[in-house]
């Protein structure tokens, strides 16, 4: 950019729509450690350099991942440091070359609570095979007179317990979008002013009942978004000659999205209601819904619910989200597994051989009565 270019805010009235819309996010892990030292005040007459470690630990389920604290009760090596404790979080041994991790120190006191709590700014990168990058902490991490005060109670039946929680970046995930603007063919609409009729109820001639709520709506805008409320008024129904809608399994806000898509194209709280908003543009086929909760859901993708979301895609027929979700399985959760314990590598196998078979089969079917129809053709 030139040194003379300016930056300019554009404001519109709608949300900015992208062609693509793909999401990168680092999966952290979390991990809390206590270390509990008895007959401290035995340590007092150390000289300054000399430390105590604690036992190993792993982070989590990853047991390649292998940490210990070390603690100089008198001090590190330096005349600036004695006084004072100094604390050190130390990677004993990782599956990696090297890894990235913050971590936040505290004291328990005598009361159960969390005190000093002292965290690293920055991510520290722990490099296994150089000495020097194997660790991080803190010097000055409280004052030796400050610990033995018993006023503070940091020393209750002469126990120093320390808190120490680690934040470990495992790796980077990339989320692959959903390309919109080759399915996504909305109909030219004033959105805003067909928002502001729904609003007001105007020249409204049917009720949607939905549980206690009435919604007034119009036939016409209703048939002209959704297939469903097409046929329902086109013919000799109860819903077209009562004027009346009696909408059962749907929520009075997913119904309220719901119509606010069909009128303004756009939805509100799409993050908390994209399963439901899925199944109701499923139920009267708003294709235009249904890709905008396939972004949603696929913007939300974990470990913990790619199974979830998979099935969901499956029951709904959302065939893009079911792609991304297979997808997202095969090249990440593998990867992950030994960090969680709901999944292990069977099952994410069978997951997704059990939905690539049956993607072949709708194909194949597919195929038969293509070929079928233009013989009879």
């Amino acid at each position: 950019m030139d040194d003379g270019a300016s930056c300019v805010t554009q404001k519109s009235s709608s949300a900015p729509i992208p062609n693509k819309w793909d999401t990168t996010r680092m999966e952290i892990i979390r991990y809390k450690y206590m270390w509990t030292i008895s007959n401290f005040s035995f340590f007092w007459n150390n000289t300054p350099g000399a430390y105590v470690d604690s036992p190993v630990f792993s982070t989590g389920s990853n047991h390649k991942i292998k940490w210990h604290l070390r603690l100089y009760p008198n001090g590190n090596y330096y005349a600036s440091d004695y006084g004072h404790i100094a604390l050190y979080l130390h990677l004993k041994s990782c599956d990696a070359p090297s890894i990235e991790a913050k971590c936040k120190f505290s004291i328990i006191n005598g009361k159960r609570e969390e005190t000093n709590v002292k965290s690293s700014r920055y991510c520290h990168r722990f490099v296994k095979m150089i000495d020097s990058q194997r660790f991080t902490g803190l010097a000055n991490f409280v004052r030796r007179d400050y610990v033995t005060d018993q006023a503070n109670g940091l020393l209750p039946n002469d126990t120093l317990t320390i808190l120490c929680e680690i934040r470990a970046c495992r790796g980077i995930i990339n989320i692959l979008g959903l390309s919109i603007s080759d399915r996504l063919k909305l109909p030219k609409t004033q959105p805003d002013d067909l928002g502001a009729l729904l609003e007001s109820e105007a020249f409204s001639d049917v009720s949607l009942i939905v549980g206690c709520r009435e919604f007034k709506a119009h036939k016409a805008i209703l048939a002209a978004r959704s297939p469903v409320f097409l046929a329902m008024f086109r013919h000799d129904m109860k819903e077209k000659n009562e004027n009346i809608v009696e909408i059962h399994d749907i929520d009075e806000r997913v119904m309220r999205e719901v119509l606010r898509f069909i009128y303004a194209e756009r939805v509100e709280r799409i993050q908390d209601l994209a399963n439901d908003l899925l199944a109701a543009a499923d139920r009267y086929s708003l294709e235009g819904l249904k890709i905008m909760c396939e972004e949603a859901l696929c913007g939300k993708l974990t470990v913990n619910n790619a199974a979830d979301v998979l099935a969901i895609a499956d029951m709904y027929n959302a065939d893009c989200l079911k792609t991304q979700v297979i997808h997202f399985l095969s090249t990440y959760c593998i990867k992950l597994c030994s960090m969680v314990h709901i999944f292990d590598r069977v099952r994410y196998n069978n997951v997704i051989n059990s939905h690539l078979i049956a993607d072949r089969k709708t194909k194949v079917l597919r195929s038969r009565r293509n070929s079928m129809r233009s013989q009879a053709t």
